[in-house]
């Protein structure tokens, strides 16, 4: 991943400014994904998880832990403010592109 590529991601997500709120379009999505899947007693990985909303509603519906991965670190620092100390087992990530291992 390209230097600027995470400093665009980092720039966008600090000006949030350590705020996270779960909106309309997040309990929708929520509610959409789990028409197909039954979280209570699962681990879940989310990919990409900017704020970390998905996975805290998860958490919130009995899943058994959560695994955040995103290659942002301001995002990883504002799903570690919304989830705080709900599961001992949450990871919190940054992800690498298969473009840096690339000749």
């Amino acid at each position: 991943m390209k230097k600027t590529d995470k400093s665009i991601w980092n720039n966008t997500w600090n000006k949030s400014q350590g705020r996270v709120s779960i909106g309309y379009m997040d309990i929708l999505i929520f509610r959409e994904i789990t028409k197909f899947i039954n979280v209570r007693g699962k681990e879940i990985i989310e990919l990409g998880c900017g704020r970390g909303v998905l996975s805290f509603l998860m958490l919130k519906n009995r899943a058994k832990a959560v695994s955040l991965v995103d290659s942002s670190d301001s995002a990883l620092n504002l799903a570690k403010k919304l989830i705080g100390d709900a599961c001992i087992k949450t990871k919190y990530t940054t992800i690498l592109s298969l473009a840096e291992f690339q000749d």
